[in-house]
């Protein structure tokens, strides 16, 4: 256990706290910790697997590197560890960070302020990402899953951000992304596929940007009970098709653009976009921007209420309408 110390790093390529192989089921708590230089960390943890990580505080100016960082290589990584109920601000580092093929653990309601780099960088699957507040005024996204991981969960967060919010990267499939308030610029970013997208608000107020843009080849994701607003001028559409050939489903959602709410780009060569109960923040149809040499087929359908009664005007109950 490593409890309630202060903790200063001031070399390049220093942790303040390093858990290597055999330090498993770690606690690290309520520390306060700064560092500083190039490449180093506040917390390291090293092919070392069920440690808790909690309330601590975490403080750098350091130029590269993360306040905490999961890693792991040649097939010992490290797995099920706990993050949560930290503080974190940091400059020009990220804030938390799980290196390739690590998995399973749990990121859980840290707090965290990031002036240049990311909030919080995934490279792995089964990981749970939920409720942090992440607010990321820099280049880098504020929640990320990098390429070809799976089966994450990203539940409840609460991000703002001036450059992406939350980004889904190319080849990762079937993560989950959940009742989530994303504010700033590109607030949601889909490269994935086979993803689901339920109950998140996606607020844009930074000029020039949109709130949900798809590229990297992603196909076949579901999106359901999404707010999408572009809130402020510019070049803004709540729902940005990017590029290549595009499959997906989107119900029961508002979508409301500045430019339109939604674009259909030049390099878009194909795909199938289903809208059920898509509608702008005014209730009425979505609007669309087609550019001229984009290709695909956009089905828009709408829920119908029967009422079936008898000829005396009586309710028909257990009645069968079909179209």
């Amino acid at each position: 256990t490593i409890f309630n110390n202060s903790i200063v790093a001031s070399s390049n390529s220093s942790y303040a706290i390093y858990a290597y192989l055999s330090s498993s089921m770690t606690t690290i708590a309520k520390n306060n910790i700064n560092w500083t230089g190039t490449d180093a960390a506040g917390i390291y943890i090293e092919f070392s697997s069920y440690n808790t990580i909690s309330n601590n505080t975490l403080n750098s100016s350091g130029t590269t590197g993360a306040a905490i960082v999961i890693t792991g290589s040649g097939g010992v990584n490290s797995h099920y560890n706990r993050i949560f109920n930290n503080s974190i601000h940091v400059t020009s580092n990220d804030a938390i960070v799980a290196d390739p093929n690590n998995n399973n653990n749990t990121i859980l309601k840290n707090k965290i302020l990031v002036t240049t780099s990311s909030g919080i960088r995934i490279n792995g699957d089964n990981n749970n990402i939920t409720q942090n507040y992440v607010n990321a005024t820099g280049s880098g996204a504020g929640i990320s899953i990098n390429s070809a991981n799976d089966n994450n969960i990203i539940d409840g967060n609460i991000v703002e951000v001036g450059s992406s919010g939350i980004y889904i990267g190319a080849g990762c499939n079937s993560n989950y992304v959940i009742n989530n308030a994303v504010r700033g610029a590109s607030a949601f970013i889909m490269a994935g596929s086979s993803n689901i997208v339920i109950n998140n608000t996606f607020n844009v107020t930074i000029a020039d940007s949109h709130a949900i843009t798809f590229g990297g080849g992603s196909t076949n994701n579901t999106f359901y009970n999404i707010t999408a607003r572009v809130a402020i001028g510019g070049v803004g559409y709540a729902l940005n098709l990017n590029d290549a050939h595009l499959n997906f489903t989107i119900r029961d959602s508002i979508l409301q653009g500045v430019s339109g709410d939604l674009f259909v780009k030049d390099a878009v060569n194909g795909g199938t976009w289903n809208f059920t109960n898509v509608t702008n923040s005014t209730n009425n149809a979505f609007n669309i921007n087609w550019s001229v040499n984009a290709n695909g087929t956009l089905n828009v359908h709408w829920y119908l209420d029967a009422n079936a009664t008898y000829s005396n005007g009586t309710a028909a109950n257990q009645a069968n309408v079909s179209a």
